[in-house]
Parts: C-alpha cells; structure tokens; sequence
C-alpha cells in the first residue's frame, strides 16, 4: 500500500524509490498525475548527481 499527502494546491504526492539496479536508490516525492502513461520524468539534476543514465 502507498501513502501520500495532498498539498494545499490539490497536488496528490507520494515518495518514490529511484535508483540503477545494483545501486543504492533515492527518494524522490512524485506528484500523481492521473493520466499515468507508464513513464516517469525527473529533474536534470536528480539523474545527473546520482548518474541515473550510466
């Protein structure tokens, strides 16, 4: 099961785990977006500082 909160905004978010395989992962708060296409965007620098890409 998942929880999160709804900011003052009416933004649904929920934390979560992203990492490569073999690596330590981060937590990253996630808003909800209800149409959900199976992809997942994150900021430049989250991929950059933890080397998401390599």
């Amino acid at each position: 099961m998942m929880f999160g909160l709804v900011t003052n905004n009416c933004e649904a978010i929920i934390k979560v785990a992203v990492g490569r395989i073999g690596s330590p992962k981060i937590t990253v708060d996630a808003i909800i977006n209800t149409g959900f296409t199976s992809f997942l965007s994150l900021p430049l620098s989250v991929i950059t500082d933890h080397r998401l890409l390599m």
